[in-house]
């Protein structure tokens, strides 16, 4: 998890950011509070499994594109690494807008989702949380996600035109 934005993300994309940090603090003091009234006092609060769940899927789509900008996803180059650098920025041009492509397809899917979500008007078990905000929020973060990515791409683009 990035301590402050990094430089160059988008501004969805640093919003995000920031929510998924105070999303993440919340989660931890919540789990702290149950565990403690858990044991500590045999009362555990009803319902943290539940929010602790919704609270999963908002960091994790919250730092999807700070990921990007910090190059924190997993990346392995055993072969590419052996090509001469023109061919590692074709390579990397083809794979920047192969997740692109895929990035825009779940964040588009995500939000015909959570429209329908919202629609329905689908809440979870026992808080009766509605489950729409939630929904949107991954459409959200792989659209933030989706941005970044385009950066990166123009910038290989960039860098591959004024190297030839």
């Amino acid at each position: 998890m990035p301590s402050s934005p990094p430089r160059g993300l988008s501004a969805p994309g640093a919003v995000l950011s920031a929510l998924g940090a105070a999303v993440l603090m919340a989660m931890m003091l919540l789990t702290t509070l149950d565990v403690v009234c858990r044991y500590g006092f045999n009362n555990p609060l009803l319902g943290v499994l539940e929010i602790t769940e919704f609270m999963i899927v908002a960091v994790a789509f919250c730092f999807l594109a700070a990921m990007q900008k910090d190059k924190g996803h997993v990346v392995v180059d055993l072969v590419v690494g052996r090509f001469s650098s023109r061919n590692q920025r074709r390579v990397n041009l083809f794979s920047l807008g192969l997740s692109l492509g895929v990035t825009l397809l779940l964040a588009w899917t995500s939000l015909v989702r959570g429209l329908e979500v919202l629609e329905v008007g689908e809440y979870s078990g026992i808080l009766r949380i509605p489950v729409s905000p939630f929904v949107l929020l991954v459409a959200l973060g792989f659209a933030a996600f989706a941005l970044d990515l385009l950066a990166d791409l123009v910038g290989v683009w960039r860098a591959k035109e004024e190297g030839e």
